[in-house]
C-alpha cells in the first residue's frame, strides 16, 4: 500500500475527525484546528503544500506534549502516525534523520547515534 503524502494524511485525519462525512468535513466548524485549510487535500498554494508537514508536527506536539514523546506515540489508528517522525525530521533538518524501521537518529559528523533526547 501506497504511504499517504501529508496533505493526504490531512484530508484522511479530517474525514475521520467528521465522523467519515464529506459533508461534515466541509463544514468543519473548527477554525482553530491546524488542519482547517488543508481539509480538502489538494489544490493549495506550493506553501501551504510545505507547511502541510509542519502542521503535523503542531498537532503532535498537541497531542502528545513533545517532541520526544512524539518519537513514543503508541496510537497507530492515527492517519498521521506514519508521518510523526517524518515531523519531527522535517521540524529539525540538521539534527535528526529516520532510519531503518522508522527509528529516529541523530545526525553527528561520523555517525548516527539513536537518540531523542534534547528534543
Amino acid at each position: 500500500m501506497k504511504q499517504q503524502t501529508p496533505l493526504e494524511a490531512i484530508q484522511s485525519f479530517c474525514f475521520q475527525c467528521c465522523g467519515y462525512s464529506k459533508k461534515n468535513v466541509h463544514d468543519c466548524p473548527s477554525r482553530k484546528c491546524p488542519f482547517h485549510a488543508l481539509r480538502f487535500g489538494s489544490n493549495f498554494p506550493v506553501q501551504m503544500i510545505e507547511d502541510s508537514i509542519n502542521k503535523i508536527y503542531d498537532y503532535c506536539i498537541s497531542c502528545v506534549g513533545s517532541a520526544s514523546e512524539i518519537v513514543y506515540c503508541s496510537d497507530p489508528k492515527c492517519k498521521l502516525y506514519h508521518l510523526r517522525l517524518e515531523a519531527i525530521k522535517h521540524h529539525f533538518p540538521k539534527t535528526y534523520a529516520v532510519h531503518g524501521q522508522g527509528e529516529l537518529f541523530t545526525l553527528d559528523s561520523d555517525s548516527y547515534s539513536k537518540s531523542c533526547d534534547h528534543l
